[in-house]
């Protein structure tokens, strides 16, 4: 790991091949695949009584007195109906999960009981146990609405087969939380002994999943849920593409399901979960970004969510979650934008500027701009979320990590020359700044090691190593994402800080005949870099990019196979 003042590894020393994969890999490491299929609802018609919360959720109320149970079942708290508040709570007693052997980390919990699993298995008690403690740890927190954690015990406690997918992500985390992975090779598929119990419990839960889905007896909200287990379990096993196979399907199910409604008789997707599709989202956002070299993730345009349910930016934001969401909508958006932009520019070569779509391009990206603008009004405009020191501050600083990248992201898309970003150094100034104030928040109030679902430091860090060319900016950047958490979802720290460290070392090398670049013009620049991805025995991995003055040099260049999960970065 580099600290702020040493120097990149010089770039051959990265430059190692990847691992070869035997043909004659054991079937029983690979993961399971199934189809998701969705089955459209029957139409209800829309009730207009019912409690305070589920008419705010519109949602259907089943007007229990003196609590509905659509309120009580997925963790939230009944207000009651027209006036009057309900002031009974609920009470929570302790969990008498136990443990068969002590985990290095083990905090007490306090889990409800109605939403123990149906079983005294100890397995199965350990896997709540654990799941509490990655869910309490995870940023995500911050935004996501706090049922989540109850909606997947409780439908753990139902069906069978979210209680084995469960299982299956809760022994892959005990596999890092014993540090077996780090004698593990970053770059290949975790094969660990418990990583391969894990596995077989994850093989059992796709079996059940597909007979569930094939009778038709498992609702959407608990395929949803094995679907987001299922992208978690192949994130850590550091199979990328087929957790994007799996976010697809979960995507593809929501489109249905919103497809499927009337929008004047019911929400856009009917009773699902808030928190599930908070996850989804953030999940959807992180893919596109990052891109994966073996997926067709960014070919396929996904309406979801739905650009109905986008709307305009208000005033200000009443909650951290309403800004989140107003940000998320536009950053979806506007990432969908950037890759639609990078394939219009593939296929059509030098006469893309020529082009009235090109024109066209150009007005949507002055839009994205202004949006982005009164979105940062509407946050400042918001003193309740701004207030220093309270617990929000973490989820404060994310808003502005995210708003800050996406700002530069798209006021820079249409440059002509990489040379461009030196101009921006006051901005990268500002995003390390914010990313740093996080970090700190993050390694001071964790206790855990860190395997979040969501993303926090490492794309801003990222970008700054991949795009500022100030060498004190970009080396800060460097040492701080080798000192981030170990994984935020697709982001893999190990692997982001490999690449980072490349580039640089490319870059500040001064190996002009690498790159195709005249060094008395110009210095020498990496404008975009893609990662092909080794699949056959006999393959390499090797990165493909644009060098030069004007990127026109295009270099082939083996990689070692840390780098080979690199993926295909905005």
């Amino acid at each position: 790991m580099l600290s702020p003042g040493d120097q990149a590894p010089h770039p051959r020393r990265l430059l190692l091949p990847r691992l070869k994969k035997s043909p004659q890999e054991d079937v029983s490491k690979q993961s399971p695949t199934t189809e998701y299929e969705y089955k459209p609802r029957a139409g209800k018609p829309k009730v207009r009584t019912g409690c305070i919360v589920c008419k705010i959720r519109r949602v259907k109320c089943d007007e229990g007195k003196p609590e509905c149970s659509k309120c009580t079942s997925t963790g939230r708290k009944c207000e009651g109906y027209a006036d009057a508040k309900s002031t009974k709570s609920r009470s929570d007693l302790p969990s008498n999960a136990t443990s068969t052997t002590p985990l290095e980390v083990s905090p007490s919990l306090v889990i409800p009981l109605a939403i123990q699993p149906n079983t005294s298995s100890p397995s199965d008690m350990r896997s709540v146990h654990i799941f509490c403690l990655i869910s309490g740890n995870d940023f995500s927190q911050h935004f996501q609405p706090a049922s989540w954690t109850q909606v997947v015990l409780q439908s753990a406690h139902a069906y069978p087969t979210v209680r084995r997918s469960l299982n299956a992500v809760s022994s892959l985390y005990e596999a890092y939380l014993r540090n077996e992975h780090k004698s593990h090779k970053s770059q290949a598929i975790l094969d660990t002994q418990t990583s391969q119990l894990a596995l077989a419990e994850y093989t059992k839960a796709v079996n059940v999943l597909s007979k569930d889905l094939m009778a038709n007896r498992l609702p959407s909200q608990a395929v949803l849920i094995c679907c987001l287990l299922f992208v978690w379990l192949e994130f850590l096993r550091n199979d990328f593409a087929t957790a994007l196979r799996h976010l697809k399907s979960g995507l593809s199910i929501l489109e249905g399901i919103h497809n499927s409604s009337s929008p004047s008789d019911t929400p856009p997707f009917g009773d699902i979960d808030d928190s599930i599709l908070y996850i989804f989202t953030r999940l959807q956002l992180q893919a596109t970004i990052h891109g994966c070299p073996s997926s067709d993730f960014n070919l396929v345009a996904f309406k979801c969510p739905p650009e109905a349910t986008i709307g305009p930016v208000p005033q200000l934001f009443l909650t951290l979650v309403e800004a989140r969401r107003c940000l998320d909508m536009k950053l979806i958006s506007m990432t969908q934008f950037i890759r639609r932009k990078q394939n219009f520019e593939r296929q059509n070569g030098p006469n893309a500027p020529l082009s009235l779509e090109w024109a066209e391009m150009l007005l949507s990206r002055d839009l994205y701009l202004s949006e982005f603008e009164q979105w940062q009004n509407a946050l400042q405009n918001s003193p309740n979320l701004m207030t220093d020191g309270s617990i929000s501050e973490p989820g404060v600083l994310s808003l502005k990590i995210d708003h800050q990248m996406a700002v530069m992201m798209i006021k820079m898309l249409f440059a002509e020359t990489e040379m461009a970003y030196d101009n921006c150094n006051d901005d990268f100034r500002c995003l390390l700044a914010l990313s740093e104030q996080l970090l700190h928040h993050s390694t001071r109030d964790s206790t855990l090691l860190t395997l979040s679902l969501d993303s926090a430091v490492i794309p801003s860090l990222f970008y700054i190593t991949l795009k500022c060319r100030e060498p004190n900016i970009r080396h800060r950047a460097l040492f701080l994402l080798g000192t981030a958490p170990e994984r935020e979802g697709i982001w893999h720290r190990d692997t982001m800080f490999a690449a980072a460290a490349w580039k640089i070392a490319m870059e500040e090398s001064c190996n002009v005949e690498s790159v195709g670049a005249n060094i008395s013009t110009e210095p020498i620049r990496i404008y975009r870099e893609m990662v092909t991805d080794a699949t056959s025995e006999n393959e390499v991995a090797s990165v493909r990019f644009s060098g030069g003055p004007e990127g026109s040099s295009n270099v082939s260049w083996e990689i070692n196979g840390l780098l080979s999960q690199l993926g295909d970065f905005l």
